[in-house]
Order: structure tokens, then sequence, then C-alpha cells
């Protein structure tokens, strides 16, 4: 399998869940879903992360104030939600395994998901 961060544009069912038949732009290809072979939670690197670099007090700090909804929050580790799924960008083209990923909003977030492929097997 193959690692990616590409940015994809990604149309799924009105809930926002994969399901056969949800679609995937990708370097100028379109691929269709034929399966959802799983789905989960990634808790990102932390300590790679941009908030690493503000220091540790403010994370101290924020482990402390009553507002923190989690300790991978407060930290600044970044959750994001995978998608394997089975797709296939042509009629006469061969399946490909791909994990489609995006970071799982903060509470009060309002900005739309932004959708990476992070792997592919194809």
């Amino acid at each position: 399998m193959r690692a990616y961060d590409d940015i994809i544009d990604v149309r799924t069912a009105p809930t926002g869940e994969f399901a056969s038949g949800s679609q995937f732009l990708w370097r100028g290809r379109l691929y269709v879903v034929r399966s959802v072979l799983a789905q989960w939670i990634e808790l990102g690197r932390w300590w790679t992360s941009q908030h690493v670099a503000s220091g540790t007090s403010q994370h101290v700090r924020a482990l402390t104030e009553p507002e923190s909804r989690s300790i991978s929050q407060a930290v600044g580790a970044v959750e994001r939600e995978v998608w394997r799924v089975e797709a296939a960008w042509g009629a006469h083209a061969g399946l490909g395994v791909y994990d489609l990923a995006h970071e799982i909003r903060a509470h009060g977030h309002t900005h739309p998901y932004q959708w990476r492929l992070a792997r592919a097997l194809d």
C-alpha cells in the first residue's frame, strides 16, 4: 500500500457516510465506490503537529481547563476518520483499495470536511 496525502473531492450519501455509488475525484479521475471495506478513527501524531511548536506550557494549561473535551484534543492531537473503500475509475478498470480520510471537526467548527487520499493499493 502506498501512502499519499492528496486532497480529493468526495461525494458521499447525504448522511456523510460512504456507500456503494459514492464517488471521489483524484488526479483528474472519477472513482466510483463499489464497496466499503472498513471504517475507523485514527489518532494523529501530536508530537509532530504545529501545536507542539507553541510550547509545552500551553498543553499543560489546556489539560487543566474545564472546557477541555479530551486529552487528545488538549495536547494537539488530530483525530481523523478513515474509510477503506474498494473503487474503480472506469467501467473496465480494475478495482483498487483506497483509504479516504478527513480530520474530525472540533466542537464548534463550521468548516466543511477536507478529504484526503491517505493510502492506495491499486
